[in-house]
């Protein structure tokens, strides 16, 4: 794992600010905790964000395949 890798950022799908990704969880209970982890979290477009967000952020850092 590279350290560029380790202080890799994620948006938080509410506010709009990147974050540690260790750091976002807690974040999203303390901040956002009136609409994460409710059951409007789940039809919200925030949920389909945060979904994007993720996939893009594994995309970009997850482990490349060696050819």
């Amino acid at each position: 794992m590279d350290k560029e890798y380790i202080n890799s950022k994620v948006e938080c799908p509410v506010c709009k600010r990147d974050y540690a990704k260790n750091y976002l969880n807690v974040h999203l209970q303390k901040q956002h905790g009136n609409i994460y982890g409710t059951d409007a979290w789940s039809t919200s477009r925030y949920a389909i964000n945060f979904e994007n967000i993720k996939q893009n952020h594994k995309n970009r850092w997850g482990k490349k395949k060696l050819e």
